[in-house]
């Protein structure tokens, strides 16, 4: 039996924040990985739904309560159903720090890959 996620993720958009609620079914845990694996694996899902929401917000409208999806990683289909839209959502000052650090690492793992790429 899968288990019903539901999570939350912040998004952020030219006119400031969006906070999203949903929910997704998770797919069952695979025998053949150690419980570990798994762990992974239902962090890799996790991940994929957050940026599946990062792409949405970049590329098409701002979803609505009730919208439904279908996000297709590792193999698995994963169905996403929109419950619920902040806009104008102000997150705390330690949510910022960590929206800030977490962009600093990004920015410099693609600094790091193009100074690789380029010295080859």
């Amino acid at each position: 039996m899968s288990d019903r996620i539901k999570a939350k993720t912040t998004v952020v958009t030219s006119v400031g924040f969006v906070l999203f609620q949903y929910q997704y079914d998770l797919p069952d845990p695979i025998d053949s990985l150690n419980p570990i694996g798994n762990f992974f694996r239902r962090s890799h899902f996790h991940k994929a739904t957050q940026r599946y929401f990062d792409d949405l917000v970049e590329n098409r409208r701002l979803p609505d309560k009730g919208d439904v999806f279908e996000l297709t990683t590792a193999g698995r289909s994963l169905t996403i159903k929109v419950l619920g839209r902040l806009i104008n959502y102000q997150p705390s000052h330690l949510s910022l720090e960590l929206m800030r650090l977490d962009e600093a690492i990004k920015d410099r793992r693609r600094q790091r890959i193009n100074s690789q790429s380029a010295s080859n």
